[in-house]
């Protein structure tokens, strides 16, 4: 199974930790949120299939109150394959597996409806294909194949020491406490929990809880990124009455005598699960709120599709909405003004390498500068330094040498790239520890795009395409972002001057702009990549100092600009 892994050890960042480094599976799964949200879905697919039901072995283990630790465990498990930081804490597969005598049309059942989750969830060809290679690389530890003893069922993992951990029963009955828990705090309006689609869906906050707990009560599971905020329940201050009111309920399960440690640890790690900068109000909420009972949980009762669209309509959402713009103040994404701060830095930065005497030496460089991948490349430069400071966007590119290694950039070269950065940062940043994380990033990127003496450059890869998987979209039939990314700079520039259309906008050199041009390009590049269908995320539809911002009076006036520029790059 080696050959799923990416590179990744101690020294990867938390952001890397928690999403990837860009281009890999892990990346393009979504990181750990990615992960745990689909195999969520999976896991509900497969104890819902007759098929798989119809094996008495497997049937009473679905009964057992088994599902939310094993989606834990599965999660943990694919994480640490494809590149993740995560250890898998579980018993080997085929003790896990081979007492349930799996047949070969089961498993075929099983591989069936995975592929169809990845349909459903818009996985791409390629990561999908990679996904089923690595479940098929364990089917031998999974299947009992006609002819096979069957062995005998190990029975419940004993958990040997005086462990919180141990003494409670290790992952499973954890789990089935964190999965009560969260879904208690999540519909409890007094708490107003902040949850997305994406990074923080109940099913990743649920995962993510669960390690902080089997952390702090004494297990062996590590903590993906704990320092990273979107990775905690995020608590207010004046709630945490509730949270140890509704735990005790939660861990209803628990010998009477192991609950007030339960109740401890969770003290012990209070600050890896409150919002630190909620307001102290001087008032302590309390009182639990409901929590589901054992049978439901076992059953995989989550939040109704109406209870999760109330949490995602919440007026705490607006705040979510505004942080996956502008940033938290406690990240690196929102110290550097989230993504319109970001994209006025790609922008301006860009700007001065293509005007560089010493980089367009640079025959292949410069040709490249004469084409018109510039507003493609703007964005993509964009995307991946929002990904790597922490913002919810994901790089959809392709990986940097591809990218670069065909331009035969000389370390000579490469040193005069940092210093029109290191110039760019000194004007733009003012923060030294901001400056030094952010040349920290582009310097990172030097081995994967310079070619050393005496190294071959690579062959030029062509213009960027689509994937396959998009194949019949408008995305594809258009060309992917860079034919997009030129006709959304073509459109937004004809807003901006006004005379048909009018919205606020800021011009870039007011360093305290938001609403500037190289922002709402690269907003308006992603939100038609994501509508034509595209892969890339769509970083806020709800929160409107993000949008273009046209007035639904001047929307034909929009609309016929909109087809002005369609026919003038499209013919």
């Amino acid at each position: 199974r080696r050959s799923f892994l990416c590179t990744c050890g101690p020294s990867m960042t938390s952001n890397a930790r928690a999403h990837g480094e860009p281009g890999t599976l892990y990346a393009r799964c979504g990181g750990v949120s990615g992960v745990a949200t689909f195999i969520d879905k999976c896991m509900d697919r497969w104890m819902e299939s007759e098929l798989i039901n119809a094996n008495a072995r497997v049937a009473t283990w679905h009964a057992r109150m088994q599902r939310c630790g094993f989606k834990f465990l599965t999660t943990q498990f694919v994480c640490s394959l494809i590149g993740g930081p995560q250890h898998y804490t579980g018993r080997p597969i085929d003790i896990s597996h081979k007492h349930l005598g799996i047949s070969p049309e089961e498993w075929e059942e099983f591989m069936r409806l995975f592929m169809n989750v990845c349909m459903d969830q818009g996985i791409d060809v390629q990561t999908s294909r990679e996904l089923r290679d690595l479940f098929l690389s364990i089917a031998d530890e999974v299947i009992s194949k006609p002819g096979e003893t069957v062995p005998p069922n190990p029975g419940p993992q004993v958990h040997t020491g005086s462990s919180l951990y141990a003494r409670l029963g290790g992952v499973y009955p954890i789990s089935l406490f964190t999965d009560r828990l969260v879904d208690a705090l999540l519909v409890d309006d007094r708490i107003g929990l902040s949850v997305d689609e994406d990074r923080r869906s109940p099913s990743a906050l649920k995962y993510l809880f669960t390690e902080v707990f089997c952390n702090l009560a004494g297990g062996g599971e590590m903590m993906t990124a704990p320092d990273l905020e979107f990775t905690k329940l995020l608590v207010p201050k004046s709630a945490w009455g509730i949270v140890t009111d509704t735990a005790e309920l939660a861990a209803d399960h628990f010998s009477k005598e192991d609950i007030p440690d339960v109740l401890k640890a969770l003290e012990a790690g209070k600050h890896l699960i409150i919002d630190a900068t909620s307001a102290d109000t001087g008032v302590c909420l309390s009182g639990a709120a409901a929590v589901k009972d054992l049978q439901a949980a076992a059953a995989g009762q989550k939040l109704s599709a109406a209870q999760l669209a109330a949490r995602l309509a919440a007026p705490g959402q607006h705040v979510a909405a505004r942080r996956r713009v502008f940033g938290d103040p406690r990240t690196l994404y929102g110290r550097v003004g989230g993504i319109f701060g970001l994209a006025r830095f790609a922008s301006i930065m860009m700007d001065a390498w293509m005007q560089n005497d010493v980089l367009n030496a640079n025959l292949a460089v410069a040709r490249w500068h004469e084409t018109n991948q510039v507003y493609g490349f703007k964005f993509f430069v964009t995307q991946i330094l929002a990904y790597l400071t922490g913002g919810p966007q994901r790089y959809t590119g392709r990986a940097m040498e591809i990218s670069h290694k065909h331009l035969n950039i000389t370390v000579s070269q490469w040193a005069h790239f940092m210093q029109e950065a290191d110039r760019i940062l000194d004007a733009l940043v003012k923060d030294p520890v901001l400056q030094r994380s952010l040349r920290g990033i582009l310097a990172s990127f030097r081995d994967q795009c310079i070619v050393r003496p005496g190294e071959q450059p690579w062959p030029d890869p062509g213009p960027s395409r689509p994937g396959d998987d998009t194949v019949g979209t408008t995305y594809h039939s258009l060309g992917g972002v860079y034919p997009i990314a030129r006709y959304a700079d073509m459109l937004v520039e004809a807003v901006l001057k006004g005379d048909r259309v009018q919205v606020e906008w800021h011009p870039l050199e007011d360093p305290q702009s938001t609403r500037h041009p190289p922002g709402l390009k690269y907003m308006v590049t992603e939100l038609l990549c994501r509508c034509t269908g595209g892969p890339e995320v769509v970083t806020s539809r709800s929160f409107d100092p993000a949008k273009l911002g046209v007035q639904a009076h001047q929307w034909p006036a929009f609309m016929q600009l909109a087809a002005e520029a369609a026919d003038t790059l499209f013919p």
